[in-house]
């Protein structure tokens, strides 16, 4: 597995400098459509970078799975056990709806966890706008 994932690290990688070379050879170019990045090539320099990132992202989300065998099981699993204790579970999460945040949570402790990361969120967002001049 982790030699799966130091390949797609790299495959990630040389592709983003690959693209790079590419564009700043004259092949390619980066554009902002909406918020999101685009780049566009016209030589095989960049279609090569853009496999590379496609191949590093597949590996990515194959690795997990490298080496696990599928057979059945031996033995049946044991029957779970029923007990009458019941376990209270805290959680907080935020969401965001264009600039408004939701924020929720099962106490208060968790609810100022998720305050906080909705302020990080639009912090960041906000520096992201001004950083691209939109």
């Amino acid at each position: 597995m982790r030699n799966l994932l130091a390949l797609s690290a790299i495959l990630f990688i040389s592709g983003i400098a690959i693209i790079i070379i590419s564009a700043l050879s004259g092949n390619g170019g980066f554009a902002l459509v909406l918020i999101f990045p685009v780049f566009y090539t016209s030589g095989p320099l960049g279609a090569l970078g853009m496999l590379m990132i496609l191949a590093g992202i597949f590996l990515f989300f194959l690795a997990p799975f490298a080496g696990t065998e599928m057979h059945p099981p031996s033995t049946p699993p044991p029957e779970p056990h029923h007990t009458t204790e019941k376990k209270k579970v805290n959680y907080g999460g935020v969401i965001l709806i264009g600039p408004i945040p939701i924020v929720f949570g099962s106490d208060r402790e968790h609810t100022m966890y998720a305050v906080i990361a909705a302020i990080i969120l639009l912090m960041a967002i906000a520096g992201i706008i001004l950083f691209m001049g939109i």
